[in-house]
Parts: structure tokens; C-alpha cells; sequence
């Protein structure tokens, strides 16, 4: 099953109760004393981001959602009864949007974090509270507000530290098997990812953890949204670091080819990405036979990057511990505990 990380959702608030028309009425007061209660508030619609949550899958399959009436006054002076909110939860990293105002309404990042979406109308008034002096006796009362409705669009943007980018079998499912034991699915074919993936490295004898996000392959393109781009391109904004992944067993042209493509598609798609720090990671060493070749492409590429360039074998795990301890270097003293 894939990842939903993006959908529309219909909310409604509730209607707020109508007040009451009522006069109590006595052999003695013929006319009756107003007595008409007010009307319940309606329901709001709330999102609450949850772990619980990982896609918008029960979205997808239940888009329409409407919080319920607030209850009508009654007499007596009774007010009607005030509905309860409708919570929605959601996963931790969802973007909620007006597609009609073209706005961000909110960002739940933290686990437990909400937000009123769609506010249920107020109760209305019961001809009890319509009593003054120029009229003792209303025979009226006003009806509930309408909630508010509106047309949503979630969307999910995964929160992780690493985002790991390259081009269709460059070895990134393998690099974060190897990371974090996530068994991504890993094949001979282009875009055996299909749904972005997160796993968490935990530093031997620490119980401190850097997320990684292994993000689908890019082709050229992809910020146009060819392939499998645009859609996962947003998931790498929230992360602070990008590992380029490059298939160095192909030859540094090759390689470098790559690597222009990816660079172009972060820039075009949006130069705040394009301007994160990035590290180079040539992969699939242990189909180089030449020593020289890995050393000539580490020179060659550590004009791309202000960081150093590493090496490694996802498959066998050659250099990936070095690589790791860097990573990790760089987070200090930022990274999660437990």
C-alpha cells in the first residue's frame, strides 16, 4: 500500500440550536413569562496530529466530515446543550490548506498539536433573553448560527533530519537497509522506492537517533513533476541535510552527469532546498576495481561540495561507518534522545 501524503477533505462545523419560544403561564399572568432557553453551540472540527497516524489513508476513504448540531433551547429557561468538537487526527507533519484562499492554515508538527479548522455556529437566542423594556413579552427567539465549512488540503511533509536523494538504483533503499534496518525494498529496476520511507540510526551504546529519509528516485524532470518527483520533492524541505547519492561503479562522467541532474531539479524546485547543506556520497565501490578511480572521483567531485566527499558500499557496508560518525558529528548536540 502507498504512502496518501496528499488529499482534500470537506469539514463542516455544526449549526448552532435554535432558542426557544415559551412562556410560562399562570391563572395569575395570563400573558406568561418568557421562558424560551437559548440554543446549544454546534460542534467545531479539530486536527490533531498523531503518531498514531503515518498517511491520509481513512482520509481518502471518508473525504466529507461535519461536526454535529448544537440542541435546540427548551422551555423553562433550558438551554440546549452544546455538541462536542470532532477531532480529526492526523499525522505529525501535516500541512492543512484553504484551496479556497490559497493559504496555510497550519503546521502540526509536534505530536498532540491542534488546530480549529471549521467552527461550529453559536447557539441562538430563546425569547427569555429578548425581554426589555419596550417588549415584556417576545414572541421570537433567533435561530443558530451556521458552522462554518470549508474545502482542505492536507498535506504531509516528512519530518526527518537526513534526506537521502538520488537517482533511480544509485543504492539509497540499500544505504538506509544498512543505516536503520528498514527493509525498503530494493530491486535491479528504477523506482523500486515508491513512497518515501524514514528510518531511525541510533549511535552504538547512545541512545540518541538522526531520521533519515530515503526519498524516491529523481529523474529529469522531476521538479516539473515527471516521474516521481514533485510529489516527494517536499517531503526533503523539512530536513537539514542532504546526502547525494551517486553511482561511482558507472565512472566519474557518468557520475557527474548525475549529479548536474540533481542540483538542477532541487534548484528549479525550489532554492531554499537547493541551498541546504548537501554530502556527496559515491556508492557501489566494491564494483570499482581500481583504487585509483575512487580516489581520482574523490578529488574530482569535492569541487561540488564544501563538506568532505565519502565512499562507500551500502551493499557490503565498506565505509559507512565513517560516514555515519560524521553525520552524527554534525548534529551535536541536536540530536533526539530516546
Amino acid at each position: 500500500m502507498h504512502l496518501i501524503d496528499e488529499v482534500k477533505v470537506f469539514v463542516k462545523g455544526g449549526n448552532g440550536g435554535s432558542g426557544c419560544v415559551s412562556f410560562y403561564r399562570t391563572k395569575f399572568n395570563p400573558h406568561g413569562t418568557p421562558d424560551g432557553g437559548n440554543g446549544g453551540n454546534g460542534g467545531s472540527i479539530i486536527l490533531r496530529a498523531s503518531l498514531d497516524k503515518s498517511s491520509f489513508l481513512d482520509f481518502k476513504a471518508k473525504p466529507h466530515y461535519k461536526a454535529e448540531n448544537g440542541k435546540n433551547g427548551g422551555r423553562n429557561n433550558r438551554s440546549g446543550a452544546n455538541s462536542a468538537d470532532l477531532i480529526l487526527l492526523v499525522p505529525v507533519g501535516t500541512i492543512i490548506k484553504d484551496t479556497q484562499a490559497i493559504e496555510v492554515l497550519g503546521d502540526l508538527t509536534l505530536p498532540g498539536q491542534e488546530i480549529r479548522i471549521a467552527s461550529g455556529g453559536r447557539g441562538g437566542r430563546g425569547n427569555a433573553s429578548f425581554v426589555s423594556q419596550g417588549n415584556r413579552y417576545p414572541k421570537f427567539a433567533s435561530p443558530g448560527g451556521v458552522g462554518e465549512d470549508m474545502i482542505l488540503n492536507l498535506e504531509l511533509r516528512l519530518l526527518a533530519d537526513v534526506g537521502l536523494i538520488g537517482k533511480p538504483n544509485s543504492g539509497k533503499s540499500t544505504l538506509l537497509n544498512r543505516i536503520t534496518g528498514t527493509n525498503s525494498k530494493v530491486g535491479d529496476y528504477a523506482f523500486t522506492t515508491l513512497d518515501p520511507i524514514l528510518g531511525a540510526y541510533r549511535y552504538p551504546g547512545d541512545d540518541r537517533h538522526i531520521i533519515f529519509a530515503d526519498i524516491p528516485g529523481l529523474i529529469e524532470g522531476a521538479s516539473k513533476g515527471r516521474g516521481l518527483g514533485h510529489k516527494f520533492l517536499r517531503h526533503i524541505k523539512r530536513t537539514s541535510l542532504l546526502i547525494i547519492l551517486l553511482d561511482i561503479s558507472r565512472g566519474i562522467p557518468d557520475a557527474k552527469s548525475d549529479l548536474d541532474v540533481l542540483l538542477e531539479e532541487l534548484e528549479f524546485y525550489e532554492y531554499e532546498v537547493f541551498s541546504k547543506k548537501r554530502i556527496l556520497l559515491l556508492n557501489k565501490i566494491d564494483l570499482v576495481n581500481d583504487e585509483k578511480e575512487i580516489e581520482e572521483a574523490i578529488k574530482f567531485f569535492a569541487g561540488y561540495t564544501n563538506q568532505p566527499v565519502f565512499t562507500c558500499s551500502a551493499l557490503n557496508g565498506e565505509g559507512v561507518d565513517i560516514f555515519l560518525k560524521y553525520i552524527f558529528s554534525m548534529f551535536e548536540p541536536d540530536v533526539k534522545a530516546g
